[in-house]
């Protein structure tokens, strides 16, 4: 019986390695079609594709199935280690996304390697060589700044991927939320609860291009003296609410950078004897742990960490495969409402 069931699962493979010959499918048929198509126990196809998965013929994508690496064309073969480069002062929202794809990596079944860089002390762009002669491909985290080109990261663009942002200095592939569409969605929304006067307490200009954007939907004014430049930590939205008030304009809510930037308005907000949400509502971006833990549950634009992990590794498995950039992908985020708003 036991050499039956060695047989079959041999067949198995033997199927699945014929049918990427003639299909070159980027994704293997899923386990109940392939059950169904060969008659076959679920048993006997898993067995297969683990065997195919210690070849690297294929890389379990969580949520979605085996793809096919196709070893021997110009990507090369999968060896299975993917790498995580990142700056070791980076904001929560960040690290949450990086711990997440660490996990993720490991539920793949992948060998995740992680090392920090410090710009002030080591050239990020030596690093990224170094890694790259380790891994398939590596993950490029945020807060390294501009990254010097060099000929062998230009020859290895396919191998790289920025994550959650874009990568200033080089023209990999990035995988980010789409915050345009993000505070376009929040100011629209705080437009239809009846304020007119919003404060975007803002820095980037997808921010700032989909707050316009919402004004112009709902065809209304925007005022330009309420969109003050403002970076993403608590002590800089606390400082610069503190401005705002003092200059007198009048808003009935802010929409800030982030939610660490939201949290230090509100706190500027309780020096200063304005309740939130009843004087003015308040909303932030990312949905960071603290955000939904604080003694105002912050509104904030969401992101699903989950999926932005497992579109972060097909997109580098297309990059690797394909051999080149295989461009980039902008996450359509959700609005997490909670208790910092109001209607007026």
């Amino acid at each position: 019986m036991q050499e039956k069931i060695e047989k079959l699962y041999l067949q198995v493979m033997q199927h699945i390695r014929e049918d990427i010959a003639a299909r070159r499918p980027e994704y293997l048929d899923s386990e109940r079609t392939l059950q169904d198509k060969l008659n076959m126990s679920r048993t006997t196809i898993r067995r297969a594709c683990r065997e195919l998965e210690r070849e690297k013929l294929i890389t379990p994508i969580h949520g979605k199935g085996y793809m096919v690496n196709y070893p021997g064309d110009i990507a090369g073969k999968i060896r299975g280690r993917f790498g995580l480069i990142a700056h070791p002062v980076i904001g929560e929202y960040e690290t949450r996304v990086q711990n997440a794809l660490i996990g993720y990596l490991y539920r793949s079944g992948l060998r995740p390697l992680m090392v920090v860089c410090d710009p002030c002390f080591e050239p990020p762009h030596e690093k990224i060589a170094v890694m790259l002669s380790e891994c398939d491909g590596v993950f490029i985290g945020s807060g390294l700044g501009k990254i010097q080109k060099t000929g062998y990261l230009e020859q290895n663009l396919h191998r790289l991927v920025g994550i959650p942002y874009r990568l200033p200095g080089l023209d990999c592939s990035y995988i980010m939320p789409d915050l345009e569409e993000g505070f376009y969605e929040m100011t629209s929304h705080l437009i239809r609860m009846g304020h007119r006067r919003i404060a975007l307490l803002a820095s980037s200009s997808e921010r700032r291009d989909g707050y316009c954007r919402a004004f112009r939907r709902h065809r209304r004014k925007v005022a330009p003296e309420l969109m003050v430049p403002c970076g993403g930590y608590r002590h800089e939205g606390y400082r610069v609410m503190g401005e705002l008030l003092a200059s007198g304009r009048e808003f009935t809510a802010v929409i800030c950078q982030n939610d660490p930037c939201a949290l230090g308005v509100i706190e500027r907000c309780f020096k200063e004897g304005i309740r939130v949400p009843d004087q003015l509502s308040v909303a932030g971006a990312d949905n960071v742990l603290s955000s939904e833990l604080y003694p105002v549950p912050l509104t904030t634009v969401g992101i699903d960490i989950d999926k932005i992990c497992r579109e972060a590794l097909e997109l580098l498995m297309r990059c690797i495969r394909g051999g080149a950039p295989a461009g980039n992908r902008f996450l359509s985020p959700n609005l997490v409402f909670r208790e910092s708003i109001k209607e007026l």
